[in-house]
């Protein structure tokens, strides 16, 4: 289980923004290039954690590398995906959320989902769970948000995400980088 998932984090590199360590990945960055074989790989492990979920509405994920596993989940679980925008279009009903990361602030905007739908989250990476604690927020008024899904835990904030939004959270590896160099932990 997530060997060659594994075995492509440790050949990764690393950069700095700041004081945030950041790892560059296909399946984070889509750099050099996503590997379809993998992307499979990924996508068959969290479906199988997604399937005691259901049933749900739809699957969410964020702009941008949450939606090439969003979209194959999508289409292997044959549940629709709505993707949380970057750009605003003022459309009516649109919901504008405030994100921070590790690295930056934006606004997200959320267009189509009807109240009272069941939701999973679907994300590439979580870190310091700015972008989902925003989201789950502003969603769980009006919808069932039912738990939140990753590739990549990278970080030590799970349980406080966890307690602050009362959503269960589930990764394929939880990772953490100290010097440089990827830590892999249970």
């Amino acid at each position: 289980m997530n060997s060659r998932l594994k075995e492509s984090i440790q050949t990764a590199p690393i950069i700095s923004k700041g004081s945030y360590s950041y790892l560059i990945h296909p399946l984070f960055d889509g750099f050099p290039f996503i590997d379809p074989s993998l992307l499979e790989e990924v996508a068959v492990e969290l479906k199988e954690l997604i399937s005691s979920y259901l049933p749900f509405d739809r699957i969410i994920t964020v702009e941008a590398m949450g939606i090439p596993i969003a979209t194959l989940l999508s289409q292997h679980l044959d549940i629709p995906l709505t993707i949380i925008r970057k750009r605003h279009y003022g459309i009516q009903n649109e919901i504008c959320i405030q994100q921070e990361t590790g690295y930056s602030t934006t606004n997200l905007y959320v267009n189509g989902i009807q109240e009272d739908e069941s939701l999973i989250f679907v994300d590439d990476i979580i870190s310091t769970g700015g972008t989902f604690t925003a989201i789950a927020q502003a969603l769980k008024k009006r919808n069932t948000l039912k738990a939140g899904f990753f590739i990549i835990n990278k970080g030590t904030k799970i349980q406080e995400i966890i307690k602050k939004t009362e959503i269960p959270l589930h990764s394929l590896l939880h990772i953490s980088i100290q010097d440089k160099q990827v830590q892999f932990h249970q």
